[in-house]
């Protein structure tokens, strides 16, 4: 087969392909895992996964949606044009989003609607972050498979490496994260630990008031 060398927008489309994969699918994975797996270990895993999830991350997810946007503009196709461009908008939302409740999360503690002894939005921010990793998944695949063809007309490029790179990745990735939740019973206890110091204990605070009283 023949090949043709990439022209236009196409030269556009490969960079953004590769800033997303490396934020969305490398970077973003790699500070879940890191939070899942040491935040019952150090003081420190926050700091560890602020800084992969925001300031790693987030300068190359800007850059591969600004590359999607400035290669619709090229190829002169409708920005909302089908659902890759339409998902790819919604992730980067979702991404600003969850790392502003992240923030929120980590500084300001709601103890209402405790589950386990932790806020809801514990658990949302968690949900969210899993959720933008699957959607990630889900859109790496429809940019390649789908995607890549529709717009360029092109079946020269062999895709099938990538195919089969996307469904490792798709398998390691929730192996491990999803084993490290075998580390939540030893987490939560430290919480839990955590909480009953900062609380002031009943009893003394009985024997306080009547010493006092008499």
């Amino acid at each position: 087969m023949v090949h043709i060398p990439l022209i236009g927008f196409e030269k556009t489309i490969v960079p953004h392909a590769i800033c997303c994969v490396i934020g969305f699918l490398g970077l973003l994975p790699a500070g879940a895992i890191t939070a899942r797996y040491t935040r019952s270990v150090t003081p420190l895993w926050f700091r560890a996964h602020w800084l992969i999830q925001a300031v790693l991350a987030g300068p190359i997810i800007i850059a591969g949606v600004s590359l999607g946007a400035h290669a619709v503009k090229q190829s002169g196709t409708p920005p909302l044009a089908d659902t890759h461009k339409k998902l790819g908008i919604a992730l980067f939302v979702l991404y600003l989003a969850q790392v502003a409740g992240g923030l929120f999360v980590h500084f300001v503690k709601v103890r209402t609607f405790t589950i386990i002894g932790r806020s809801l939005q514990n658990y949302l921010h968690a949900f969210m972050g899993l959720l933008i990793i699957a959607l990630a998944f889900y859109q790496a695949r429809l940019g390649f498979r789908v995607e890549w063809i529709t717009q360029t007309g092109r079946t020269d490029i062999n895709l099938h490496a990538a195919e089969v790179v996307w469904i490792v990745w798709v398998i390691i990735i929730p192996v491990i994260y999803f084993t490290g939740l075998l580390l939540l019973r030893r987490q939560y206890m430290q919480e839990r630990a955590a909480l009953d110091k900062s609380q002031p204990i009943p009893d003394a605070e009985n024997k306080v008031e009547a010493t006092n009283g008499h």
